[in-house]
């Protein structure tokens, strides 16, 4: 139950975040780097940005762990992973789904 409930937190406080990030730009895309710092919490791993382990804008926008680069938007592994983890259920594009025309979104 002690992991349940510090990925209930993390879940919690990412969600707290967003509603915030939202109400202050709420036409904003999240970011490549926003999204995989929400993985890697949701994933309950400790880590850090490049750019706070080294200094100067130089560094890379890259997540690390101990175990390395964390990258689950390039990595299948790592994506199945936060699949496992989270229980999402992914569906194929649909012919015809609301538009009527094929669609090159998943839905999960």
């Amino acid at each position: 139950m002690p992991a349940l409930r510090r990925y209930m937190d993390a879940q919690g406080q990412a969600q707290a975040r967003r509603a915030r990030d939202t109400h202050k730009h709420p036409h904003r895309a999240m970011t490549d780097l926003e999204i995989t710092k929400l993985c890697a919490e949701a994933m309950a791993l400790e880590f850090k940005v490049a750019r706070e382990l080294w200094c100067g804008n130089s560094a890379p926008l890259a997540v690390w762990t101990k175990n390395g680069e964390y990258q689950p938007l390039h990595d299948d592994a790592q994506a199945m992973a936060l699949v496992k983890r989270l229980e999402l259920w992914i569906q194929p594009p649909r012919q015809g789904h609301l538009s009527g025309t094929p669609s090159d979104y998943w839905f999960v």
